[in-house]
């Protein structure tokens, strides 16, 4: 029997969470919720998700510095991310964010939150091989 899949919401709107463990709940995933950057690096290090949906605007700690921390720990490096942005033009983002961000941010995929539930569905269920 396969283990249940767990998946880490970090975000600080929590309408967004709201949405987000009720999409996976619906497919039998567990969530757990972080409202914060550091407190999701702690979440991580604790849980050991299998998928991190990690907001990208946060007030104590960006998605960036957030992704970069979990990336340069040995417990968290190797944990999936896809982040999430209410940004409409994933560019605008790019060009916003720190240079030392955006060369740890890499090929992290992005979605943008209030997007086709669908579509954050599908790439949920693909991060976790299901």
């Amino acid at each position: 029997m396969d283990t249940k899949k767990v998946v880490l919401v970090v975000d600080d709107v929590p309408e967004i969470i709201e949405v987000i463990t009720t999409v996976l709940s619906r497919d039998n995933i567990e969530s757990i919720v972080a409202t914060s950057g550091h407190e999701g690096i702690d979440m991580a290090k604790k849980h050991k998700p299998n998928l991190i949906l990690l907001d990208f605007k946060m007030p104590d700690m960006d998605g960036a510095e957030t992704l970069q921390k979990l990336r340069q720990d040995p417990e968290t490096k190797d944990i999936k991310v896809i982040f999430l942005t209410a940004f409409g033009d994933i560019k605008k983002l790019e060009m916003e964010m720190e240079p030392e961000h955006a060369a740890v941010i890499g090929n992290t995929p992005v979605l943008q939150k209030g997007g086709d539930i669908g579509v954050l569905r599908d790439t949920i269920r693909k991060y976790l091989e299901m």
